[in-house]
């Protein structure tokens, strides 16, 4: 277990820590050894009605079905040209408490991506999908991942709710998660779980995956063709 995982970001103080303009936090000891500044993963009870505000806007256009399935206590809590948000936006919008396919996300995450631009007029989508893989002495590192690998990536890293890095807070504290399993095909599908009561606990389920038997192992991979994306075996 990692030093990590040891320590709490709620019951270490950190959540009142970070509450704290960031030139006046304590500083503390990451699992790296090093010294560093907290980061804020929580939303305090003002962010939770700017966030619900910038939620109600952005969908209000959303079709009433789609908002019943997540119910009246889901909002979207990341920033809104951060792939976290995409990620979410894209389960919401294709029906909450539902188990959706890896390609439905990404052509819905592609285009919720898209409608958001910044000063200089570049896409989120097109910042994200473009971004050069980790680089170590100009060379790309062997875990580096492709487009596909860096938003699965990312579903994971939003279903960690301990250690000093709870990315997944925000979405807690509005009685949801993300949940993820794996089929007996070995293909990953995702969910989008609100109106939680009770404790939350993000579902990561392999088992219906076969352990891997000798032989030709089949991957896929996404790839951009004509601005679209597709998921193609190799």
């Amino acid at each position: 277990m990692s030093e990590d995982q040891k320590r709490s970001y709620v019951t270490d103080g950190i959540q009142q820590e970070v509450e704290k303009p960031q030139r006046i936090r304590s500083e503390i000891t990451n699992r790296r050894g090093k010294t560093v500044i907290p980061r804020k993963y929580h939303m305090t009870k003002k962010q939770e009605k700017n966030f619900r505000d910038k939620f109600d806007k952005a969908t209000k256009r959303v079709s009433k079905d789609i908002k019943e399935k997540a119910g009246k206590r889901f909002m979207n809590t990341y920033r809104e040209a951060g792939i976290y948000y995409g990620c979410i936006q894209s389960l919401y919008l294709l029906g909450s408490n539902e188990w959706h396919d890896f390609l439905p996300i990404l052509k819905k995450l592609q285009v919720v991506m898209s409608g958001m631009e910044d000063k200089n007029g570049r896409t989120a989508w097109g910042r994200f999908s473009s971004k050069c893989p980790r680089m170590v002495d100009n060379q790309v590192v062997m875990t580096a991942r492709d487009l596909k690998g860096r938003i699965e990536q990312n579903m994971r890293v939003l279903q960690r709710l301990g250690g000093l890095h709870p990315y997944g807070l925000k979405l807690m504290q509005v009685g949801s998660c993300i949940d993820v399993r794996r089929t007996k095909e070995g293909k990953y599908e995702y969910r989008l779980r609100t109106n939680i009561s009770g404790d939350i606990v993000p579902i990561l389920d392999l088992s219906a995956y076969p352990q891997m038997k000798r032989g030709k192992k089949v991957t896929s991979k996404v790839v951009l063709k004509e601005n679209k994306v597709e998921e193609v075996s190799v």
